[in-house]
């Protein structure tokens, strides 16, 4: 295949990608118009590992389309693990609010002032959000009270967090007025809530390990075939293999946008800005 010919493969794959992982290739006229917004750093030991795998891929086989799949697999395939991670991490903060929102209860039933509950809290919060419970605590000193909470829901930014801040805000203006029950009430939430979202992900796992499988299987059987009987995969060297090939390619990525959707959720709205997994 001529240098040329691989080049548009190579750019034919990774438009294809690119649109199936809902990833724009070009601005356009809207996005130029719009004024520029930070945007996040760019992992460059991945990129790094991806661009190499790209050039081992193409050195071994010859095949841009391969060499692009290549980089495409290992640019997301770590995403899709920090995914995974962050939604835990998400799972595991609902818990801790729910914990801190059982002790805040317990000492405004036992009759505490909330500030002074709030700043108890900070020596027996859940080791995941004692830090900031203590920030919060120290702002107390200084800050209103509802200037230091809003500082705490920012710091956590959890919707259960966002909750219970409002709770007590209001309770705040209302003198505490039932917020032991509100209090309890949240905590409940926080509780089912991260409960019920662990049983979905467990029986999404299922699909994650199967799908992992088949792709494995599948990439195994490549790479013997390679090995041992090259001339089997003879036909992918021509211009029509490569079409062939990107076209499989094309699908492996759908298939993989619809398995990141599927695990990502939809996101949970905050009460007090923003979004979380």
């Amino acid at each position: 295949m001529s240098p040329s010919v691989a080049v548009v493969f190579g750019a034919i794959v990774f438009c294809f990608g690119a649109a199936l992982l809902g990833v724009s290739v070009w601005p356009d006229q809207a996005s130029r118009s719009r004024p520029a917004t930070p945007r996040v750093p760019v992992d460059r030991r991945r990129l790094a590992a991806a661009v190499a795998a790209g050039a081992v891929g193409w050195v071994v086989t010859g095949w841009p389309v391969a060499a692009v799949a290549l980089v495409a697999a290992m640019w997301v395939v770590p995403g899709m693990v920090d995914q995974r991670r962050e939604r835990q991490r998400s799972l595991d903060g609902a818990d801790a609010v729910a914990g801190w929102a059982d002790q805040l209860r317990d000492l405004v039933a036992a009759g505490a002032g909330i500030n002074d509950a709030l700043a108890t809290t900070a020596r027996t919060a859940p080791t995941t959000i004692r830090p900031a419970v203590a920030d919060l605590a120290v702002r107390l000193r200084h800050e209103p009270t509802d200037t230091a909470l809003q500082g705490l829901a920012d710091e956590l930014a959890h919707p259960a967090a966002d909750r219970v801040v409002t709770a007590v805000r209001l309770a705040v203006s209302a003198r505490g007025e039932r917020l032991s029950e509100v209090l309890d009430a949240i905590a409940r939430h926080a509780r089912d809530d991260a409960n019920a979202r662990r049983q979905i992900d467990a029986a999404r796992a299922g699909l994650w390990r199967q799908a992992s499988t088949v792709t494995g299987v599948m990439l195994a059987v490549a790479v013997i075939l390679f090995l041992t009987q090259r001339e089997y995969l003879a036909p992918f060297d021509s211009t029509t293999g490569q079409l062939v090939l990107s076209v499989i390619v094309a699908l492996w990525f759908g298939s993989l946008r619809s398995m990141i959707r599927l695990a990502a959720g939809t996101p949970e709205p905050r009460l007090l800005g923003g979004v979380v997994s």
